[in-house]
């Protein structure tokens, strides 16, 4: 699956797009993955578990300000490039749990380090937590 497909629902509040290989080919997730779904008033979460992604490009959720939830857990995710979160402002739930992530760049949750209640790390046997 090349990008997300487009939500017409008016009142949508979940996408699951999980076990699809949303990505673009190489493993990177990007923007244009999720064209479809930016700026929708009403999807609050976002779930992308094992996609098979390895790295989330700069300005992914570009557009993305209703997300609450994102689940990214079970993927290949090593890294997360500088603003790969920037967009998501009202996140209070973010999953990374389970992924191969070498390292967690000072300030990639600045975007939402007001609103984030529960960030899920665990799993991630390379960070040495």
């Amino acid at each position: 699956l090349l990008e997300a497909p487009l939500v017409e629902s008016a009142v949508a509040e979940k996408l699951e797009l999980r076990g699809n290989a949303v990505h673009d080919g190489s493993g990177m997730l990007t923007r244009s993955q999720l064209t479809n779904v930016e700026n929708h008033p009403s999807i609050i979460e976002i779930q992308l578990q094992d996609n098979d992604i390895v790295t989330i490009q700069t300005g992914t959720f570009d557009n993305h300000a209703t997300i609450q939830t994102l689940r990214l857990f079970g993927n290949s995710i090593v890294t997360l490039q500088p603003g790969a979160f920037r967009g998501l402002v009202a996140i209070t739930t973010l999953y990374l749990n389970s992924n191969p992530l070498e390292s967690i760049l000072s300030g990639i949750f600045s975007p939402f380090s007001t609103t984030i209640t529960s960030l899920f790390l665990h799993d991630c046997a390379n960070l040495g937590l």
